[in-house]
């Protein structure tokens, strides 16, 4: 049977946590307006949150390509195996040794992370819970836990104010300082980053904007930016192109949030 209601009536969290708890398995469709998110639940646990495609240019698999992290024919292959088993593109993609399964679990759960960064602000709207079965391989992925995400989706939030400070704009643009573009003292910087941190400093030319580095990378808004401020603090990297904010044609981190 399914479950339903209002967001006004009964909140966001409180309908993933009564999921979670009754160890559920199934679709959680939220919706408001024109936004539909969608959360896949296997015993309780999170196995993916998204938002509902509009395009295919949103779809996991045309992102992976976007990125560079896939060939068109490995995204035609692994889509064609995917139309048959039902799979998430994702374990596809591992079970044919094109994506390892770390690299897997890192887009993933940043997608989860931003997902509910989102969906924790929805204060309207409908959500319907249809129990269904969930395919996805223990081995390939790892599903998340509900509490683990709302603790650091909180966190999250938190930090937000801090990171608007230094990345106002999803049009900004960032580059390499002398001290991070090469030599031994940036071989030593670099030795020293994340793995976050290493995959949008290496990304960085100078032309892509904070918006196409967050695509680019599939690391999510939220890591993306943290990286950049760890990478600002560090003066690796600095801003090449301030948008003009006050002629309303820039779309900040704030709006984004909404």
């Amino acid at each position: 049977m399914a479950l339903e209601g209002k967001i006004v009536d009964f909140g966001v969290a409180d309908i993933l946590q009564l999921i979670s708890q009754q160890q559920k398995t199934g679709v959680l469709l939220v919706q408001r307006g024109t936004e539909s998110i969608e959360v896949l639940f296997w015993n309780g646990m999170i196995v993916s949150a998204h938002p509902v495609a509009k395009d295919d240019k949103e779809l996991l698999g045309e992102r992976l390509l976007r990125s560079g992290l896939v060939s068109e024919g490995q995204l035609q292959r692994a889509l064609s195996i995917q139309r048959k088993n039902r799979q998430h593109i994702g374990e596809v993609l591992v079970e044919m040794n094109i994506m390892s399964r770390e690299t897997l679990d890192r887009i993933v759960h940043n997608q989860i992370y931003d997902t509910f960064s989102e969906l924790f602000q929805w204060k309207d709207g409908s959500y319907v819970f249809q129990p269904a079965p969930v395919n996805f391989n223990e081995r390939v992925f790892t599903p998340l836990g509900l509490e683990h995400i709302i603790l650091d989706v909180l966190r999250m939030m938190d930090e937000w104010p801090l990171l608007l400070k230094s990345i106002s704009s999803l049009d900004a643009v960032f580059k390499k300082t002398d001290r991070g573009a090469g030599g031994t003292a940036a071989e030593d910087a670099e030795a020293a980053m994340t793995q976050d941190q290493k995959i949008v400093f290496n990304l960085l030319d100078g032309c892509l904007s904070v918006s196409a580095l967050t695509d680019r990378s599939l690391l999510g808004n939220f890591a993306t930016a943290q990286a950049l401020r760890a990478l600002l603090d560090r003066e690796l990297i600095e801003l090449v192109e301030k948008v003009n904010l006050a002629a309303g044609t820039a779309r900040s981190w704030q709006q984004l949030l909404g």
